[in-house]
Order: C-alpha cells, then structure tokens, then sequence
C-alpha cells in the first residue's frame, strides 16, 4: 500500500515537472530551464531543439552562472 502512495507521489511530481519544463521551453524562458536544470541536474530535452533553445550558449558550452546582487536597493550615506 506505501509503495503505491510513493509511486503515485512520484508520478504526481513527475507531471509538475514536465508541465514546468514544458511552460519554460514554450516561452523561451532562459532562468526557469536554468533553475529546472540546477533542481533536477538535467537540461530539459525540449531545449536542445533550435525551435525551442532560448538564446545564449549552445548546450555543449558551459552556462555562466547569474551572479547576485543585493536583495534590495542600495543607497548612498548622506553627506554631512
């Protein structure tokens, strides 16, 4: 009974997934294929086809990684 609640809860997540990937590599969307592929260690296959590969670096060259900024505005001190 266990068994047939985890593979349903896999095949549950499975499904999110692919409607995750399938919604990114509709619009073209760079960051949510960037996150899918740092959340599930793999590139989506949808990406690998010219229609759908969102502009940069073809898949065999490594993707830079986003750098961050501050989460918030900075402002400069007040003079005084």
């Amino acid at each position: 009974m266990a068994e047939q609640r985890e593979t349903a809860a896999l095949a549950e997540i499975e499904w999110c997934c692919e409607l995750m990937i399938a919604a990114a590599s509709l619009h073209g969307d760079r960051l949510s294929l960037d996150v899918i592929d740092a959340v599930l260690g793999v590139r989506p296959r949808c990406a690998a086809r010219p229609a759908c590969r969102p502009p940069g670096p073809p898949a065999s060259q490594p993707r830079p990684r986003p750098v961050r900024g501050p989460a918030w505005p900075t402002r400069p001190a007040p003079h005084g």
